[in-house]
């Protein structure tokens, strides 16, 4: 129970917060598409270039989390992301 309580706190620390940050960015967005893509182009356009950039964004996130482009160590680790410790 402790092991799968710690493992789920971790991936949701490693995962979560780089795509909320994505979606949160994405909802900044759409006021300013709504803004400049709407009036000039119709909703048709405005929801595909919402729809691109919705999916930009998640890629993005996506391309950070999997290459791991923030190398910041964290408390306990090395450079290279392994625990300094045996068995951690």
């Amino acid at each position: 129970m402790r092991f799968a309580r710690m493992w789920k706190e971790s991936l949701a620390r490693r995962l979560g917060t780089p795509l909320l940050l994505a979606l949160g960015v994405w909802l900044c967005l759409l006021p300013l598409l709504a803004l400049i893509v709407l009036p000039l182009f119709g909703w048709k356009a405005a929801l595909y270039t919402g729809g691109a950039l919705l999916i930009t964004d998640l890629a993005a996130c996506w391309f950070l989390c999997v290459f791991k482009v923030n190398k910041t160590p964290g408390p306990g680790q090395t450079d290279r992301g392994t625990p300094t410790r045996p068995g951690i």
